[in-house]
């Protein structure tokens, strides 16, 4: 318990306060341990930080150079001891004065560097008695070195994940930086607290390291005592008796009895002081009587070759954006990716630019950041440092700047598709002149809805994003509940760049019905006209071979006219073509159009009224309820034809009456006479009212109808039966006359010529034998112009009189 509270303790001082030089400790000292390739002798080759140093060959010079404390209290002397790299014994190298600088040739590559300091001076002859006594002082420097190293770098990445930003988040990808230094991949819930996380991180590292007090008075007990490396950390930080681990208490205890009796041996770790300073930490503990204190720091070198590494594949990154790059590499190296610094972007012509790098461990690459450079748009690679050599990543970085996606459409088959109302559409983004590659969301706007919340688009680019120019993503608009007209496409890139595109939701496309139509060999202009629902949308018709006409109309009905080319054959079907406003490509009707042959032409009629009508018809005329016969020329009349009479007055239409050839009613008969004859018989009282202009047309069943033509007016006379006259005066010379017959209410007045007449004053009344005859008390003038005149009767709304048959 009091371990992870030690180690909350730890957590919460870091995020409430800057790091200290030494957490938890006392800064005991400070100096420079510098590293330079000794047979170099260009001076551009400068000393590094043995800490930053990855590999220390034979012949390199390491340098100590004493902090300013060190300088002015000028005692102690400090001796390296060093872990050759083959594994041979230790190699002490002379003592010199604490506050003095030195330098040092290393006789051989070496992979651990240790630092004994002691203010009151070192026996260098008891210190290399002890090396040559136990050949396992390596073996235990190395894995002091490790701890040291460890806790070192578990304190770094703790203070640098506070100092970022203060978020579990930011936490955890500094301790999984720091975990990839040491080739584990801990279980982090990142949902839980830091001090947790950072416990998490401690278990995988070193899930059973035993922490005791290796200064201890009984290093053996405190050896047989188990706790995390967590404890450790704590132990450092807040002074408490937990030592550092199991390696490190061997080395201690050894070091005790071996080389310091009588000495009061102690532990430290470095922190960072300035770029290149590193400041000595220790416990907070009181000094032990008669003892002399001995302060001990070791660190191991990665003794390492530069990691080869090479970009997973070519790479397009942003210029307004932080990008990853992952990269690939042996197993072994993944490790020292971190210890590579510098990092720079070469560009294609050589020039060179400071790249913002950061190690991306769980990604297991890096991150690179180019919205603070001034980087131009072209092909890069990058490049680190390794001590004193380059490292140059594999593989082709190429550096785009974003572009304006605001021209961006969708294609015209997308565009077409995308109906109201249809649901879930797939569609197709496209960009010809831009890139689309750095898109990272997608949205829909309505432009009309200010305070609707824009709806996220699920979208696909092809190939993949940042693997080069991509000009076409897919994406899917669900359009229920979506009116037509134009919204706003939102494209939001790497970044943070947004930029709106328009796009537009259709109407439901137009439909026709009574298909197919009938386009007639011989016309030009042909009358047609089109049913079906949004016919108003049509802007053009086409179709091979033909000329259309659109005029007006509405929505449900449109007229056109259609005119047929010189290379038309009859019963060709042809595909329509339909243009209509906001689709891109035309709506196709297969079969739409049928080419058929000429239509039947009404060249001439001859028509043959009733001569017992009893009344005198003008031209043109059509006597109701009697039949009227036309003799008809007609050409390209099939043997199956029909005639259909109607109205061209709506208003006084009665009904259409058709009549097959060879067919006959009690309305209409007719006969086909010849191959351009035929006669009709009909009743034009069965089409319309007086006034009724009759109109003909000539169908035949495949090449549809003629032009209609015109036959006659409907006229509703009266037939007068009987005429007589009464020796009943009615004043003014006038006798009074009777009338009987049918439809003699049509008579307004009557008389001796067409002039003259005489108003008729009642309406005829039925007579009782015979339900269809009326009779009619009219007035007339005697004596009349001649013996037997004819009477003349004036039907309603006429001028003029007309001659009857009717004689007194």
């Amino acid at each position: 318990m009091w371990r992870v509270l030690s180690l909350s303790l730890l957590a919460s001082c870091l995020i409430a306060a800057p790091p200290l030089a030494c957490p938890g400790g006392n800064p005991i000292g400070e100096f420079q341990l510098q590293v330079k390739p000794g047979a170099l002798l260009d001076p551009s080759i400068r000393f590094r930080p043995l800490t930053r140093v990855n590999r220390a060959e034979a012949g390199y010079v390491l340098r100590y150079e004493p902090g300013q404390e060190q300088k002015e209290n000028g005692k102690g002397e400090i001796a390296l001891a060093l872990g050759p790299s083959d594994g041979s014994e230790v190699i002490l190298l002379d003592a010199h004065p604490a506050g003095e600088a030195a330098e040092w040739t290393l006789p051989k590559r070496v992979r651990i560097v240790g630092v004994f300091w002691g203010p009151a001076g070192l026996n260098r002859g008891k210190m290399q008695a002890a090396v040559n006594k136990d050949p396992q002082l390596l073996v235990q420097l190395a894995e002091y070195a490790d701890q040291t190293t460890q806790t070192e770098m578990l304190i770094r990445a703790i203070a640098q994940g506070q100092r970022q930003t203060i978020t579990g988040q930011d936490m955890d990808s500094a301790l999984l930086t720091f975990a990839s230094r040491y080739g584990v991949t801990p279980r982090i819930n990142r949902d839980a607290p830091p001090d947790q996380q950072t416990m998490a991180l401690l278990r995988t590292l070193n899930p059973a390291l035993s922490t005791y007090d290796p200064l201890a008075s009984e290093p053996q007990v405190r050896m047989q005592q188990s706790a995390a490396l967590a404890a450790s950390v704590a132990g450092l930080f807040f002074g408490n008796t937990v030592g550092i681990a199991a390696g490190g208490a061997a080395l201690f205890a050894n070091l005790r009895t071996l080389m310091f009796p009588k000495m009061d041996l102690r532990s430290t770790f470095a922190q960072n002081g300035t770029a290149e300073t590193v400041t000595l930490c220790a416990r907070r503990e009181a000094v032990q009587p008669r003892t002399r204190q001995v302060y001990v720091w070791a660190t191991r070198l990665p003794d390492a070759q530069a990691p080869a590494l090479e970009l997973k594949r070519a790479l397009h990154v942003p210029m307004e954006a932080a990008s990853p790059l992952p990269l690939q590499a042996a197993g072994k190296d993944w490790p020292l990716l971190a210890r590579v610094e510098d990092w720079t972007l070469r560009h294609e012509n050589g020039e060179r630019y400071k790249a913002p790098v950061k190690l991306d461990a769980a990604a297991r690459g890096l991150e690179v950041d180019l919205r603070r450079t001034n980087l131009e748009p072209g092909v890069y690679q990058i490049e680190g440092r390794w001590d004193w050599e380059s490292v140059r990543v594999g593989g082709l970085i190429h550096v785009h700047e974003q572009p304006n996606l605001s021209e961006a459409r969708l294609t015209a088959e997308s565009q077409d598709r995308l109906l109201a109302g249809r649901g879930r559409v797939p569609v197709t983004v496209e960009a010809p002149e831009s890139d689309l590659q750095f898109i990272e969301k997608l949205h829909l706007r309505d432009p009309d809805e200010r305070f609707r919340e824009p709806v996220e688009l699920p979208f696909r680019l092809p190939e993949g994003p940042r693997l080069g120019r991509q000009t076409r993503m897919e994406t899917e608009i669900d359009t229920r509940g979506l009116r037509p007209g134009t919204y706003h496409l939102l494209l939001a890139q790497a970044g943070g760049r947004v930029d709106a595109a328009e796009i537009e939701i259709q109407a439901e496309p137009p439909t026709l019905t009574g298909l197919p139509l009938r386009l007639n060999l011989g016309e030009t202009g042909q009358p047609l006209t089109l049913r079906g629902t949004h016919l108003d949308r049509i802007e053009r018709i086409e179709a091979d071979g033909v000329e259309f006409a659109l005029e007006d109309g509405s929505a449900a009905s449109r007229s056109i006219r259609a005119t047929l080319g010189s290379g038309a054959e009859r019963g060709a079907k042809l595909t329509l073509r339909l243009h209509v406003a906001g689709r891109n490509a035309p709506l196709t009707v297969a079969g739409g159009a049928e080419i058929a042959g000429p239509r039947p032409r009404i060249v001439a009629v001859e028509a043959s009224l009733p001569r017992d009508f009893g009344i005198a018809l003008k031209t043109g005329e059509l006597p109701a309820q009697s039949f009227a016969s036309f003799g008809m020329r007609v050409t390209h009349a099939a043997p199956t034809a029909s005639v259909s009479l109607t109205c061209a007055e709506s208003a006084l239409r009665l009904g259409t009456v058709s009549v097959r050839a060879g067919e006959q009613s009690a309305q209409a008969r007719l006969r086909l006479a010849s191959g351009e004859s035929l006669f009709l018989s009909f009743d034009p009282g069965a089409v319309g009212q007086a006034g009724c202009t009759v109109l003909g047309q000539v169908i035949n069943p495949l090449e549809g109808a003629s032009e209609p033509y015109e036959l006659g007016r409907v006229v509703r006379a009266p037939r007068i039966e009987t005429f007589r006259l009464t020796d009943e005066m009615l004043g003014d010379g006038a006798f009074a006359g009777v009338l009987e017959g049918q439809d003699l209410e049509t008579i307004e007045k009557v008389g001796w010529d067409e002039v003259n007449g005489n108003p008729v004053a009642s309406l005829p009344v039925p007579i009782a034998d015979d339900s269809q005859k009326q009779r009619l008390r009219i007035a007339l003038h005697w004596p009349s112009p001649v013996p037997h005149a004819p009477l003349y009767v004036w039907l309603r709304g006429e001028e003029a009189g007309r001659r009857t048959t009717a004689r007194y």
